[in-house]
């Protein structure tokens, strides 16, 4: 949790409303945070109580400013994901309830995003996304769909964004992936807008 706090101080701190991009801009958006994730769909594990696996994300967007309330993206980011399990304290042949097993793997997921401005600076997320895991895992699955929602908040740049992907199981082939887990990832992010130009003054001046 501490490493948590420098993101909550920013969070707090960027108060003051903020317009979003003007319309037919591009950004680029580098990002940094924390993920929350565990596996959801396995096959039932007896005597374990399943938890939160907090690991690290960064990440890059392309942004188009559509218009004055949507705004479209498409990103590449790179997590820490998985599952942890916990002996549930009733097992009598555990010397200790605070045993903690992981499940520990790396993904590259790529999503695409339509953002919703309601009001200045604060904008409402959801999208699709592919999830390509990185190593070798008994539990997740190689490749899988996700639907992403969240949240962001922008101020001076700064976009503060709070994002929860939840997996669907599809994977584009069917090869042993269907007694694997569901990612469900919760993450919390900061990044920086970075513009590169206005795609309607470089449409028009290419004409």
């Amino acid at each position: 949790m501490k490493k948590l706090l420098p993101l909550f101080c920013l969070l707090f701190a960027a108060m003051q409303v903020q317009a979003q991009a003007p319309v037919g801009s591009v950004s680029l958006i580098p990002r940094l945070g924390y993920t929350c994730s565990r596996l959801a769909g396995l096959p039932a594990i007896e005597d374990f109580d399943k938890g939160c696996l907090w690991g690290a994300t960064a990440g890059l967007d392309v942004e188009l400013q559509a218009s004055r309330v949507v705004a479209v993206s498409l990103g590449a980011a790179y997590s820490r994901q998985g599952t942890s399990f916990v002996p549930c304290s009733d097992i009598s042949y555990y010397t200790s309830s605070s045993v903690k097993y992981e499940e520990r793997v790396g993904y590259v997921n790529f999503p695409v995003m339509a953002s919703a401005y309601l009001f200045k600076g604060f904008a409402l997320k959801a999208g699709l996304q592919a999830g390509v895991r990185l190593g070798e895992s008994e539990m997740a699955k190689k490749v899988e769909l996700g639907i992403p929602v969240g949240a962001s908040y922008e101020h001076k740049g700064l976009v503060m964004e709070v994002r929860y992907a939840i997996g669907t199981g599809m994977v584009p082939t069917e090869g042993g992936s269907a007694d694997r887990g569901r990612n469900m990832v919760l993450s919390f992010t900061v990044g920086y807008r970075i513009p590169l130009g206005h795609y309607k003054k470089a449409s028009s001046a290419a004409g």
